[in-house]
């Protein structure tokens, strides 16, 4: 999700705002059973603002929001370990940075994603026109 919501070098807008909805590479991977964790992690804030930028939620972050929703030690690992992945996804500036999930591609979908690449293309070509006047 942190690759999806970075801003690539040179870019006004998130990753994800040049994705097609049908997109393989929008689509969240399945968590099947473990779904609720990643709705604590988002209650509980992905991540915060520092001094230099985004980082991930500490140990004194979960125990707060665990005396509002009670927390078993597995659960708290978890909001943890999502919230530095989150932060590490963030960073990842490069406009050709490779998400750190891949599924199987459904031919239908192959679709989709010509769409959002055909979208990048655009987005690249009006930026060099801006950069030309």
């Amino acid at each position: 999700m942190g690759w999806l919501h970075a801003t690539p070098e040179k870019r006004e807008e998130p990753r994800c705002a040049g994705f097609d909805e049908e997109d393989p590479f929008f689509v969240m991977p399945e968590l099947g059973i473990a779904d609720y964790i990643a709705k604590l992690w988002i209650e509980c804030g992905k991540c915060k603002s520092g001094g230099m930028g985004y980082t991930s939620l500490d140990w004194v972050d979960v125990h707060a929001y665990s005396q509002f929703q009670p927390l078993d030690k597995f659960e708290a690992e978890s909001i943890l370990l999502m919230s530095r992945s989150y932060c590490s996804g963030l960073s990842m500036k490069d406009p050709n940075a490779k998400a750190p999930y891949q599924r199987e591609i459904e031919e239908w979908e192959w679709e989709a994603r010509s769409r959002s690449i055909e979208r990048s293309i655009q987005e690249s070509e009006n930026t060099i026109k801006k950069a030309g006047r």
